[in-house]
């Protein structure tokens, strides 16, 4: 993103929130300002700056503000429990915080830090020294930090030249310009805002963070799509199949024309009804572990809905194989926008990356296959089990339980009981007759894959970018 800041930013570019509008010169500004603060704080190049903020105008002009003093974001969000905010400092080690002025209940973990309180109107009383501007390319721009299988959260560190090489490709694939409103979904603690913010950013689009309201109801999220005339989504399958049944399309006038998903598997069953919902969008998968952003993509067409749908081909110069050969199995990545380390974990670094003929590569820990010409997730290399000398894909017992009619959400899980590896399907809605699902599974699966118990509930839990929670339904 230091290409993108020294160039300095689209002059189309602008943010929408709230009945506010802050454009190019003023989101420049209000970075400069936000520079100015921190390095009156002290920061120079190569610090961490922690981002605790909701998602807003102020959000994002202090990243930009962050990247200018030369800093890596690290952003965190504020809802999340204050042990789990105290450890993800703790990993960074920032030398200030950059926090929403009416924060409450957080001066636990900022205690004895450099605070810089923001408000939506950007004013700063704090002394303002003079910055050197974004670091170099290999340098770091940011640190995402993601579910640690030890309990500690992993801090994902990418370069501005990995994150430049994705936003580049990304404006350039899907035609993004300043005719583009992009709905900003996700939150800054997940790879889908790289695109939110500087693809906008590089192509000159209105960015248009989603309301606390719209997100939490379907219908509101739709009336607030239409009023913003959002063209552009990327989010997670969750939120678009939440969407399309529950948004009341028929009742609000959509300009949806991009529509992209990451994050998860989405049904095919399901991605037929978001074509009914959006027939004139073009619609895309987008694959890629937060280790590389994205690193695979295809543009989902209707000769893909008679199977899974393809994650597709590599993109931004990345590339992929299947380690050991064959055509199935765990997917490694290597290329430009490869992340750079687990900060402060060397170990963890080494156990997921390896050097061969002088590229470094990435064990996404994702099993895939190859077939006709591209390539397909099949899952983790932790969702395939064995059950009486069967081996057995969950994830395909998911797929076959959501072309049940009434299905909303579906995970499938594996345990121990008395008899050896049993299979539980925990499905929602709670109104779910499991006896007809049952009933619908003999016709799509062979007996050894059918689930040994089905729990109906009323929702799943998700965590805050849309994933399924599987740690809680377990």
């Amino acid at each position: 993103m230091s290409e993108l800041l020294h160039e300095s930013i689209n002059p189309n570019a602008a943010i929408r929130f709230d009945g506010r509008v802050i454009d190019a010169t003023g989101i420049a500004h209000g970075a400069d300002r936000v520079a100015g603060a921190l390095a009156g704080m002290g920061v120079i190049p190569g610090d961490r700056v922690a981002i605790l903020m909701e998602k807003s105008q102020g959000a994002i002009i202090a990243i930009l503000g962050a990247l200018k003093a030369g800093a890596a974001y690290v952003p965190i969000d504020p809802s999340q429990p204050e042990a789990r905010i105290g450890l993800i400092l703790a990993e960074c080690g920032p030398k200030a915080i950059v926090a929403d002025s009416a924060l409450k209940g957080l001066e636990g973990v900022t205690r004895g830090s450099n605070l810089l309180r923001l408000g939506d109107n950007i004013d700063i009383d704090t002394a303002r020294g003079s910055f050197s501007g974004p670091g170099g390319a290999r340098s770091l721009a940011y640190i995402l930090f993601t579910s640690g299988s030890t309990g500690t959260p992993k801090g994902v560190a990418m370069s501005h030249q990995g994150a430049m090489a994705f936003v580049k490709w990304a404006a350039l694939e899907f035609a993004m310009s300043e005719r583009d409103v992009v709905a900003m979904s996700s939150e800054f603690t997940f790879d889908l805002s790289i695109f939110d913010i500087f693809v906008s950013l590089k192509a000159g689009c209105a960015m248009a963070p989603v309301p606390k309201s719209a997100r939490a109801l379907p219908t509101e999220l739709a009336r607030w799509l239409g009023d913003e005339k959002v063209t552009t989504i990327y989010t997670v399958p969750w939120a678009l199949m939440r969407l399309v049944q529950y948004g009341q399309l028929e009742k609000a006038p959509l300009s949806l024309k991009k529509i992209l998903f990451a994050g998860e598997v989405y049904p095919t069953g399901k991605v037929k009804e978001l074509f009914g919902a959006f027939p004139r969008a073009r619609i895309y998968n987008l694959y890629g572990p937060t280790e590389t952003n994205v690193c695979l993509f295809h543009k989902v067409s209707k000769d893909d809905l008679h199977g899974p749908i393809p994650i597709g081909l590599p993109c931004c110069g990345d590339k992929v194989k299947i380690i050991g050969g064959g055509d199935e199995g765990e997917l490694a990545v290597s290329g430009p926008t490869l992340f750079t380390s687990y900060f402060g974990r060397d170990e963890w670094t080494g156990k997921s990356t390896f050097v061969e003929n002088g590229a470094r590569w990435h064990k996404t820990g994702d099993r895939v296959k190859y077939e006709n010409g591209r390539y397909y997730f099949i899952g983790r290399k932790d969702t395939m089990v064995k059950k009486r000398g069967y081996r057995i894909e969950l994830g395909e017992i998911e797929e076959a339980i959501y072309k049940s009619p009434g299905v909303d959400e579906c995970v499938v899980y594996s345990g121990e009981g008395q008899n050896g590896v049993t299979i539980t399907a925990a499905v929602s809605p709670a109104t779910l007759s499991t006896l007809e699902l049952r009933k619908f599974l003999t016709t799509e699966l062979p007996e050894y894959m059918m689930p040994d118990h089905i729990n109906a509930v009323e929702s799943l839990p998700r965590t805050e970018t849309g994933k399924a929670r599987r740690s809680e339904i377990v």
